[in-house]
């Protein structure tokens, strides 16, 4: 009973410290869907604006372990879990900033691709910024300094053990409106961190 309560508190702690992570995750997982005719809106939105915020490189391989008591003896320690569904992902953290004449902001879809260097596995729908996410997107934004954007790709694999590459890539970005009219492309983005 012991050892069922501690891998519940394990578990609960492990969930806990990915949160933010999955939360950022998921929000490059949903795919963007244009809601207009271009018969209602044949203007695409202006050139966007693309500003790095952070860099969260892949946790990579991760070991959880815990002590399970054996009667009349020392505690075992013993593996609980290995990874995480999430630890081999990088997350690109933007701010990105757009107009268009008939759609807010958070109502716009974000496409990027990579120009330049490596980005392995980056997200390549359109995807809506985390303002779309968080709130009911028919409430206009008059926020004019942008809004956050989250990009994963393939930071990690099994065969790099502890270790992480260095990391240097160009990303540009677009974006597309509620009837799928596209930007021109954002200046590239440099993206780079060191091995470690």
């Amino acid at each position: 009973m012991k050892a069922l309560r501690l891998l519940a508190v394990l578990t609960s702690a492990a969930l806990l410290a990915i949160g933010p992570r999955y939360v950022a995750h998921a929000s490059s997982r949903v795919v963007w869907r244009p809601d207009l005719s271009r018969a209602e809106d044949s203007c695409p939105p202006s050139r966007p604006s693309v500003e790095l915020v952070a860099i969260h490189r892949a946790k990579g391989h991760r070991k959880f372990y815990g002590k399970v008591p054996r009667s009349g003896m020392s505690d075992t320690l013993i593996m609980l879990d290995e990874i995480s569904s999430f630890d081999a992902d990088g997350l690109l953290e933007l701010r990105v900033c757009a107009h268009d004449d008939r759609a807010s902001m958070e109502r716009l879809g974000w496409r990027a691709r990579v120009v330049a260097g490596e980005l392995p596995g980056l997200v390549g729908g359109t995807v809506p910024s985390a303002d779309y996410l968080r709130r009911d997107p028919s409430h206009a934004s008059s926020d004019s300094s942008g809004q956050i954007l989250y990009l994963t790709w393939k930071d990690w694999s099994p065969p790099m053990g502890a270790r992480r590459d260095s990391l240097r890539a160009g990303i540009v970005l677009s974006c597309v409106d509620r009837a799928a009219n596209e930007s021109s492309y954002s200046d590239t983005l440099w993206v780079s961190a060191p091995a470690r």
